[in-house]
This record gives structure tokens, sequence and C-alpha cells, in this order.
């Protein structure tokens, strides 16, 4: 079933939250696109080795369905 899910970076203080989100299938779906923002942000230069960052993965209710840690 396709949900809609969204991508917030958390150091566990800040939080940046997207309000936006992307429609998915399936959690591998969301987790192969939050991969895929991570390299991005690391090509653009966007990161560059901040510690203690990840992406959560939440669906519209506010549920975590997955953290990843930012490399």
């Amino acid at each position: 079933m396709r949900q809609r899910v969204f991508f917030d970076l958390t150091d566990g203080l800040t939080i940046l939250a997207d309000e936006t989100g992307v429609v998915v299938a399936d959690l591998d779906q969301a987790l192969r696109q939050a991969a895929s923002a991570i390299e991005e942000m690391r090509l653009s230069g966007q990161l560059g080795g901040e510690f203690g960052w990840r992406i959560v993965v939440r669906d519209a209710n506010r549920t975590i369905l997955h953290l990843l840690p930012l490399p």
C-alpha cells in the first residue's frame, strides 16, 4: 500500500522537519530514497562530517518507521 513518508534530520537536540514527504510503495523504497538523499547531500557538500545526525523516517501520523544514521 502506498503511503507518504517524511525524512526528518535530527542530532537529538535539533530537528529539521520534512513537511512535504514523498509517496512510496513500502518501507524498502523509503529507505532507498533516504540513502539516495544522504548520498546527494554528501556529494553536494551539504554533509561535511557532522557527528550524531540521523534521518528519521516517519509516516503521516509521526510514527517513526526507521532511524538511519548519517555516515
